[in-house]
C-alpha cells in the first residue's frame, strides 16, 4: 500500500463512484491544491482532497472505496496528509 501526492482531476471518476457528487464544470480544483491517495495494487482505494488558502487548510473531500470501507483508511489519510502539510509549518484543518 503507498500513500502518495497525486493529480487532483484525474480523481473526479473516484469520487463520483464512491458517492460524493461532482459537476465537472464547477472548476472545484483550484490552483492551490493537494491530493493524496491510497493506492493498493495502483488502484486508488481512498482518496483526500485539500485546498490551502491563507496559510489554511480545508478539507474540500474524503472518499475511501466502497469496499474498503471500515479498515482506516479515512483516518490513515488525515493522519499521513496532516504530517505532509505540517511540513509546511501547515497546522491547522478546517472542513465544511
Amino acid at each position: 500500500m503507498n500513500f502518495i501526492d497525486y493529480d487532483s482531476n484525474s480523481l473526479i471518476s473516484f469520487y463520483i463512484d464512491n458517492g460524493l457528487e461532482f459537476d465537472e464544470n464547477k472548476g472545484y480544483f483550484g490552483k492551490n491544491v493537494k491530493s493524496y491517495v491510497i493506492l493498493e495494487k495502483e488502484q486508488v482505494i481512498g482518496a483526500l482532497y485539500i485546498s490551502i488558502y491563507k496559510n489554511k487548510n480545508f478539507i474540500e473531500t474524503l472518499a475511501v472505496d466502497k469496499e474498503h470501507r471500515h479498515k482506516g483508511y479515512g483516518k490513515l489519510l488525515l493522519k499521513k496528509s496532516y504530517k505532509r502539510i505540517r511540513k509546511a509549518n501547515l497546522y491547522y484543518f478546517y472542513s465544511w
